[in-house]
């Protein structure tokens, strides 16, 4: 349970080759708009942002425990993910907090309808390759922030 009590964020390693596959168009010239696209992309991901790692890109976890998280995403960016695919490291920052976690697998995609042109994906990953170590500061986090959060879970369900 994080979003919206606490703040929670992954970084996933995306190839640039991999974004760079794709072209950005204008509707009404139709030109190629890529690299003024790729500089904002640039921008968006380091103004603001206190973590920010090279070839990394930042997602919202909406759901996290132990074992996992899941992330809330658009149908364009679902694309780099495929169920039983291995993300190399991942950078989760929750509640101000990193925490390297060095391999997750896609274990589901979830595609569901949302007004508008996109579709919103879920997308949930299985940490793997974590040691005792990383497994109790993980846990050690999601029990401090559910102490400390100043909800608890019935007052969630209620509001």
């Amino acid at each position: 349970m994080t979003y919206p009590q606490h703040k929670a964020w992954c970084h996933i390693q995306i190839s640039r080759e991999r974004v760079d596959n794709g072209n950005v168009l204008s509707i009404k010239t139709g030109l190629s708009t890529t690299g003024l696209f790729r500089n904002f992309l640039d921008l968006v991901r380091d103004s603001g942002n206190d973590h920010s790692w090279e070839g990394f890109y930042p997602f919202r976890v909406i759901d996290m425990s132990v074992a996992g998280l899941s992330i809330l995403t658009s149908d364009v960016d679902a694309q780099y993910f495929g169920v039983g695919h291995f993300v190399g490291k991942m950078h989760l920052i929750f509640d101000g907090r990193h925490v390297e976690i060095p391999q997750s697998k896609v274990i589901h995609i979830d595609e569901s309808k949302r007004k508008g042109i996109s579709k919103q994906v879920k997308i949930g990953f299985k940490f793997h390759d974590v040691d005792v170590k990383l497994d109790h500061l993980i846990s050690g986090l999601i029990n401090q922030s559910m102490r400390t959060s100043g909800y608890d879970f019935e007052e969630f369900i209620n509001n």
